[in-house]
């Protein structure tokens, strides 16, 4: 969100940073203006370092055509190419989690290769898309989650637990009571399904109109409109909120005009659904860089529309590489058929014939995201199956066996480097692998911002003359919160004049941490000023009050708030407890 406040608000002085995304913008503010740059707040940490100038190792799974795991394999039935040239294996381990049962492989030589009983560290985020998916399938889900946290882990492992709606639940534990009761307490925030008016446009519909794709469509939702407007259940104002506040278009019907722009604006609501989608699985990613050991994220979810968000699936895709985070991913719909056809308001012959031509065609699309992320990271996608339980053991639980390759990388050239791991033999097994990796030279990290290593102390400080307090709050849907607020008296803290206006910017940081340490969630705020003087002096008067809400979980926290001037550098930060209710 970029909220700009001007001089009629600036009187009153009170911002209220309510936003969850994030944005941000390279203007500079005009004058009397306040801008507020809002995005999800995660402490910081570089990307782990991938490869070195001695080793890449690449994971590797096989299996048979039942799904079953093969043991037995050396290092010599393996080929590596990097970037098409082939690589020597020159190291080579095998990691096992469990006895392996009787018929799991092919009988090979003790000594096919050193074993290892306890595997790396491995750190599991399940991630539960709650916008798409229905009470149904929900309810599904977390009985399937609940047996794999009672059932699946292993030693050593830790989960944590993220929702699309309230990003992170549960910070890594591996306590399973505490991870078992969150996952009891979720419920659904579903996101737009339709336009929920006459005639009715789906997600797909609105996409298909809205760029283009199929005249056709958009001449039978013209027809459904007219035959609407033809219906005495159709009120008037239903008719004038058809056409209302559209023009620019190609066509002078109104009809067609009206349509377009539901269809365009429902399109531009589901994308940015989507982009929120998108970037909660790519901030997780990222947050999951500096950990220790393997990382997976296993996504459970009913799909959503992503078909014109390419770039943005890219990067999602890029960021867990460079994270080394691999996504397996779930779809909750399970074993999908065509529906019964239902006639919507409206509806004529040549409608009906269409939604049955159409059959699956939408749920299928809405699963090319999560079919991109996983085949993209190296993970898997489980799908057409109402086993959710197998869903979760196939995705979650560590392999019997699995084999880790080491190989010396050609020259660190900063460039992606795809990968194929193959068997010599061939045969019907399929090889489970990373699909490249980033020949990044080790490099000195960035500079540690100075608010990120406040962020995560338990000292006060008052270089700035302010005070962060809390209150219990709610979300909009009801849910319950903490607002946090903060307020400054800006007469003592330092502006830049740049001829008559005054400019300062403050970032505004505030985090939930559990009794253990553990970060729960967080929002980042820039508050860029450009103030004429009249407008600076009234503001000196009354002082600046900032106020945002975190969600959570109900219980106890620890609240710490940290706020830095862009000039000075000065800083206020502290820290109380809290509780949600």
């Amino acid at each position: 969100m970029i909220a700009t406040l001007r001089r009629s608000t600036l009187l009153s002085l009170v911002l209220f940073l309510l936003a969850a995304g994030s944005s941000s913008s390279q203007q500079v503010p005009d004058p009397n203006e306040v801008r507020v740059h809002s995005s999800v707040y995660w402490p910081r940490s570089q990307f782990t370092v991938r490869v070195n100038t001695k080793l890449v190792e690449v994971g590797v799974v096989v299996r048979d055509a039942r799904g079953r795991t093969i043991s037995g394999l050396s290092r010599g039935d393996f080929d590596v190419e990097d970037s098409g040239k082939k690589r020597e294996v020159t190291a080579f381990v095998v990691e096992t989690s469990s006895a392996l049962p009787a018929t799991a492989g092919r009988e090979k030589p003790a000594t096919a290769g050193p074993a290892s009983p306890t595997a790396r560290p491995r750190f599991v985020a399940l991630l539960f898309d709650d916008i798409s998916m229905s009470t149904s399938e929900l309810a599904q889900v977390k009985t399937a989650a609940r047996l794999f946290l009672k059932e699946g882990l292993s030693t050593g492992d830790r989960v944590a637990i993220f929702t699309m709606s309230k990003q992170q639940v549960v910070p890594f534990t591996d306590d399973v009571p505490k991870l078992i009761a969150a996952v009891d307490r979720f419920t659904i925030a579903p996101r737009v399904s339709s336009t929920g008016i006459c005639p009715t446009l789906t997600p797909y519909d609105a996409y298909i109109i809205a760029n283009g794709l199929d005249p056709t469509v958009l001449e039978l939702k013209v027809a459904e409109l007219r035959n609407c407007k033809a219906s005495t259940r159709f009120s008037s104002s239903q008719r004038q909120s058809q056409t209302a506040g559209m023009g620019g278009l190609h066509s002078s019907d109104p009809d067609v005009i009206g349509i377009q722009g539901i269809a365009r604006s429902l399109s531009e609501r589901v994308s940015q659904d989507s982009r929120t989608s998108l970037g909660t699985i790519e901030d997780v990613a990222d947050y999951m860089g500096h950990l220790p050991g393997s990382r997976m994220i296993l996504l459970a979810s009913s799909g959503f529309l992503a078909a014109t968000l390419e770039r943005e699936q890219d990067e999602v895709v890029n960021h867990a590489l460079r994270s080394g985070v691999v996504i397996n991913a779930l779809d909750a719909k399970g074993l999908y058929a065509d529906e019964p056809i239902v006639a919507t308001p409206g509806a004529k012959v040549e409608s009906i014939v269409r939604m049955a031509m159409l059959g699956t065609i939408p749920k299928d699309m809405n699963n090319d995201a999560m079919v991109t992320l996983a085949a993209g990271t190296g993970g898997l996608f489980f799908h057409n199956n109402n086993d959710l339980d197998l869903g979760f053991h196939d995705l979650g639980v560590v392999p019997e066996v699995s084999y880790m390759l080491g190989f010396e990388p050609g020259a660190l050239d900063g460039k992606y480097h795809k990968l194929k791991v193959r068997l010599r033999s061939g045969g019907s097994y399929s090889v489970q692998a990373r699909p490249g990796y980033w020949a990044v030279p080790n490099q000195p990290p960035p500079q540690e911002r100075s608010v990120d290593r406040e962020i995560v102390g338990t000292d006060t400080l008052a270089e700035l003359p302010g005070v962060i307090a809390a209150a219990p709050t709610q979300m909009d849907n009801g849910e319950r919160a903490l607002q946090v607020v903060l307020h400054l008296d800006v007469r003592q803290f330092h502006f830049v004049k740049q001829g008559d206006v005054r400019t300062q910017k403050l970032t505004f940081i505030a985090a939930l941490f559990d009794n253990d340490g553990n970060f729960i969630t967080g929002k980042e705020y820039e508050i860029e000023f450009a103030l004429k003087e009249d407008t600076f002096n009234k503001m000196a008067e009354e002082g600046l009050n900032a106020s945002l809400r975190l969600q959570a979980l109900p219980g106890a926290y620890r609240l710490r708030g940290v706020v830095q001037d862009g000039v000075d550098g000065k800083i206020l930060a502290s820290s109380l407890p809290v509780e949600i209710r």
